[in-house]
């Protein structure tokens, strides 16, 4: 304030010595022109004007009213454990009113603006700015008056760390490892930011690479819609040592695709047909050698209880090192059937059928064994029921008295099949 005073009290000698020049000027000009200006009535009153103003600006003591308006810096507080706050105002505009010389020594540091968030769990909020200051000082307002702010669960989640090459590789050549270290990195932020991150890589741009090269390359989340300033990884950055190999092909592998589940009840897979049957896969020489069949991701079949038709992308379910070379999908057909089920029925009688009147024949042995296949659900239902046919020796038109005969099988229910009659055949005899 003394220095506002003494740079107001120069300025005033500045002007009071301007006003004197001009005031010399003035009265030669009088002096010269003669009239009323040139009277001591008028050269008096301008003295008595002067010397008024003057003495306002000497005897001011900076006690007049006035407004002043500050930054200060906004605090939130009582926030609960284990919760972080994602806030977009930082600082509030206070105005206060007072007396001049007091609101000049005023600081930021004696304002308070918090925002309490006693209680509060997550979500988003507009919560009131309160603003407490000095007794000697009134305020006036403040903006913002409110804040908003979201209150979210801060979690860690751990991932691998996965790697692709940026660029072309030099012809015949292929990376065939890289040695990442750390091999982790933990993802920390928002509890639905971090579950949402799926994979984490390092880009490795071949253009710098030699053979055992050590790169130190920043850690970033593989899909950019799951990127958010909100995030953190740690480390962000990885050492990445790589190792190139000569290309090869290798020879053309099988495509297998392996099942899980069961279909609906009293089915069962067939068969699973794959095209192309076959493919071409490229890649370091360790790789492909060790890469008997290409194994697709399993198919769910639980609940299944029609045919399926589907293409499904050409990748292994784990990454070999491999490259597949050829069509990028493969179709896939899953033919399904009746779960069948077999039952065998031991002694069964052999029946005679077309003996001639008062002819009396013998059978021998007089019973079979007897196979029958059939679904599962009918299989199953013959556990309470009778035989589902009948064995029997066709002797119509038969003139010897002995003879062996094929056991034959009448009335078999369309949804059975015979697998075996064991004897097949038997003896017959004419009983005297």
């Amino acid at each position: 304030m003394n220095k506002f005073l003494e740079l107001l009290k120069t300025k005033f000698s500045s002007f009071m010595q301007e006003t004197r020049n001009k005031r010399a000027s003035f009265k030669k000009w009088v002096q010269v022109n003669g009239g009323f200006l040139n009277t001591k009535i008028f050269i008096g009153g301008i003295s008595i004007v002067i010397s008024i103003i003057l003495w306002l600006f000497v005897a001011w003591d900076g006690s007049t009213e006035g407004v002043r308006t500050l930054e200060v810096p906004l605090q939130y507080t009582n926030l609960s454990r284990g919760y972080t706050i994602y806030e977009s105002t930082k600082t509030v505009e206070v105005r206060m009113l007072g007396r001049m010389n007091i609101l000049s020594r005023v600081t930021p540091s004696e304002l308070k603006a918090e925002v309490d968030l006693q209680g509060l769990q997550s979500g988003t909020f507009k919560l009131p700015i309160r603003i407490e200051g000095p007794q000697f000082v009134r305020i006036r307002n403040w903006h913002p008056s409110t804040a908003e702010i979201e209150i979210y669960r801060q979690v860690e989640r751990t991932l691998p760390i996965f790697w692709s090459a940026e660029g072309k590789l030099p012809e015949g050549k292929i990376i065939s490892f890289a040695e990442i270290s750390p091999t982790d990195v933990t993802v920390t932020g928002p509890e639905v930011d971090v579950l949402s991150v799926q994979n984490v890589q390092v880009l490795i741009p071949v253009e710098k690479l030699t053979e055992n090269t050590v790169l130190k390359l920043p850690v970033k989340i593989s899909d950019k819609s799951q990127e958010s300033d909100r995030l953190q990884l740690s480390p962000a950055t990885v050492n990445v040592k790589v190792t190139l190999e000569d290309e090869i092909v290798g020879e053309q592998i099988p495509v297998r695709i392996p099942v899980v589940g069961l279909p609906a009840d009293g089915l069962e897979v067939e068969k699973i047909t794959v095209l192309p049957e076959k493919v071409t896969i490229r890649g370091a020489g360790e790789a492909v050698r060790n890469m008997t069949s290409l194994v697709l991701p399993p198919i769910d079949v639980s609940g299944l209880d029609q045919n399926l038709q589907l293409m499904l992308p050409l990748q292994p379910e784990e990454d070999p090192g491999v490259e597949i070379l050829g069509p990028g999908r493969a179709r896939v057909e899953i033919t399904l059937r009746k779960k069948m089920a077999a039952k065998t029925y031991t002694s069964v009688p052999i029946l005679v059928s077309g003996a001639a009147s008062g002819t009396e024949w013998r059978v021998s042995p007089a019973a079979a064994n007897l196979t029958i296949e059939g679904s599962q659900i009918a299989i199953d239902a013959l556990f309470t029921g009778p035989i589902p046919c009948e064995l029997y020796v066709d002797v119509t038109n038969i003139v010897n008295k002995q003879l062996s005969l094929p056991v034959l099988v009448r009335n078999l229910k369309k949804e059975f099949e015979i697998v075996q009659i064991d004897p097949p055949q038997v003896t017959i005899t004419v009983v005297e």
